[in-house]
C-alpha cells in the first residue's frame, strides 16, 4: 500500500511537471510576439527606452525581427548608448535567416571594424547564435507576402512543441 501511494505521488508529480513545462512554453511563445509588438509600438511613440526593453526580451527568445530592430537601436543609440559592436552581434543573429535588407546593414556595420576586430567578434557571434538563434530558440522563418501584395517580408514562428504547433510573427 505504501509503495502504491509513493508511486501515485511520483506519477502525479511528473504529470504536473509536464503541464508546468507546457504552460511555461506557451507563455514563452506568447512573450515572443507580445514583446516584439510592444517594442514596435514604443518605437512609433518614440519611447526608445521602453522599446529597447521589449525588443531585448523578444530578441532573446529568438524573434528575428526583434533582433534586427534591437540592432538598429544599438546602431542609432536610441534607448541605449550607441554600440556598433552590439549592433553587429545582433545583426549576425538576425541574418541567419538570410534577409537581404538585414544583411546589407550588417555589411555596412562590419565595414566600421578592422579585420582583427571582426575576428575577435567571431566567438561572440557564435555564442549569440548558439543562445538566441533559430535552432536553440525553436524558431522557423520564411519570406512571405501579405495578401494582395508582392512585397515579401520575413515571417517567423516560435514552435510550441517540437514543430507541431506554431505561432506566427512578422
Amino acid at each position: 500500500m505504501k509503495k502504491l501511494l509513493i508511486l501515485s505521488s511520483l506519477v502525479l508529480a511528473l504529470g504536473s511537471f509536464t503541464f508546468d513545462a507546457s504552460a511555461a512554453k506557451s507563455k514563452e511563445v506568447f512573450k515572443f510576439q507580445n514583446e516584439f509588438n510592444e517594442g514596435v509600438k514604443a518605437i512609433k511613440s518614440e519611447k526608445f527606452d521602453k522599446a529597447f526593453k521589449h525588443l531585448d526580451a523578444s530578441s532573446k527568445l529568438g524573434n528575428k525581427s526583434a533582433q534586427y530592430e534591437l540592432a538598429l537601436l544599438y546602431a542609432r543609440g536610441l534607448g541605449t548608448k550607441r554600440d556598433f559592436s552590439q549592433a553587429y552581434l545582433w545583426l549576425n543573429v538576425a541574418t541567419e535567416v538570410q534577409e537581404r535588407r538585414w544583411e546589407e546593414l550588417e555589411m555596412k556595420i562590419s565595414g566600421l571594424f578592422t579585420k582583427e576586430q571582426l575576428a575577435q567578434f567571431k566567438p561572440h557571434v557564435t555564442e549569440y547564435i548558439d543562445k538566441y538563434g533559430k535552432k536553440s530558440q525553436e524558431v522557423v522563418c520564411e519570406r512571405q507576402a501579405n495578401m494582395g501584395s508582392n512585397v515579401k517580408y520575413m515571417f517567423c514562428e516560435k514552435l510550441l512543441d517540437s514543430g507541431q504547433q506554431r505561432i506566427r510573427t512578422q
